[in-house]
């Protein structure tokens, strides 16, 4: 995902708010963000 694509950062939030039903959740919201960690090399090769 790119950081400055707002568009698209609103509507993950938009489909988050569905999925997670923010009407039941009393205001306390919890977004967040994780980094995807390289390839560690470990297992069967794959190919193309």
């Amino acid at each position: 995902m790119n950081y400055g694509d707002t568009e698209a950062i609103d509507n993950l939030r938009y489909i988050i708010s569905y999925l997670a039903k923010e009407e039941q959740k009393h205001g306390h919201y919890h977004y967040g963000a994780s980094e995807v960690p390289p390839p560690s090399g470990l297992g069967r090769p794959r190919t193309l």
